[in-house]
């Protein structure tokens, strides 16, 4: 499920709000009616999107429901379709949809979540974290509609309990939340088969990211930190061409693992990573960039490399979708 599948604004016409309603009644019927999708085995819903804000598909009722409507559920991706509030879902409710699941859960990607905090995750990863390979929890904070400036993010307490959990993730991505570098630190030294990491917009994270990568995760293929910003940016010119260096001499000289960088530049302020880094990285064997069209766009197409340059994914990549937006080469 897609934004176009639910929602699609024509650009000339008034959007007809009740047909929005109808679609979500019958979709919430679907998914809460048990043994719906008996053999389905990957659940993904992906609605990041200006407009579909607010699609509360998922709420604490649905998601009851949701163990029983999908008894092979192996993979699990809900992205923007939680019911906003801060005490939508509680830590047991979760630790409730977790315990009921009838199949182990190898992918879980949870992108706005408004009412996640850490206790949430303590709450999941002691059911479902012995088997993980990919977890994503991109967005997910507690947001108090009262006060608009009373939001929780996702801490190194989280951490904590991932990296307790979980030892085999592959794919680990955890966005704009307030984790440090002691938090990143213990789940990767517990997962160092991950090869698609995404740290973007954690505003906690300083340079030690790059040495603790390096570090734990020689052969990370494809690193994303998007909407890059002088209060965010924990990856610069001398930290990439430190960790592409590592990766040299892990191959023993033979080349570099990293394939792909992800970037979204959108502030005016100066970054730490400019064309100087990204320029060694892609001289050293980067293929692919992910990055929208910004001054750093064109420095790069200016290189005249043969590097692939694609349009970043809006709003944030989310790596256990089967939902890829449209591939623009510039």
């Amino acid at each position: 499920m897609n934004p176009e599948s639910v929602l699609r604004i024509p650009v000339e016409e008034r959007f007809e709000r009740r047909h929005c309603s109808t679609i979500k009644a019958l979709l919430r019927t679907l998914i809460t009616t048990p043994s719906s999708f008996p053999e389905l085995e990957w659940l993904d819903i992906e609605l990041q999107s200006d407009y579909t804000y607010g699609y509360d598909l998922v709420d604490a009722e649905s998601l009851q429901h949701m163990p029983d409507v999908f008894p092979s559920l192996h993979k699990l991706s809900l992205s923007e379709c939680f019911k906003h509030g801060i005490t939508e879902i509680s830590p047991h409710q979760l630790r409730q949809f977790c315990t009921n699941l009838n199949a182990s859960l190898t992918s879980l990607s949870m992108c706005s979540s408004n009412w996640m905090t850490d206790a949430h995750v303590e709450a999941m990863m002691p059911i479902i974290g012995e088997n993980l390979m990919r977890l994503e929890l991109v967005c997910c904070s507690a947001y108090d509609d009262e006060s608009n400036d009373d939001v929780t993010l996702l801490s190194d307490n989280s951490l904590i309990s991932i990296a307790q959990y979980c030892n085999q993730l592959e794919s680990f991505s955890m966005v704009e939340s307030d984790i440090t570098c002691r938090g990143l630190e213990m789940v990767l030294s517990a997962n160092t088969g991950i090869t698609t990491l995404n740290l973007s917009c954690n505003k906690q994270l300083d340079s030690r990211t790059v040495d603790i990568i390096s570090r734990y995760l020689p052969r990370v293929e494809v690193l994303r930190n998007y909407w890059l910003d002088a209060a965010t940016d924990w990856l610069s010119d001398d930290g990439l061409i430190a960790l592409i260096d590592a990766q040299e001499r892990e191959s023993s000289g033979s080349g570099i693992f990293l394939k792909l960088i992800g970037l979204w530049q959108y502030s005016l302020s100066e970054p730490q990573l400019t064309i100087r880094g990204l320029k060694y990285a892609i001289e050293k064997g980067v293929e692919e960039m992910e990055i929208n069209e910004c001054e750093l766009f064109e420095s790069i197409e200016a290189l005249g490399s043969g590097v692939k340059l694609y349009q970043a994914h809006y709003i944030h990549y989310i790596d256990g979708s089967l939902y890829k937006r449209e591939v623009v080469h510039f």
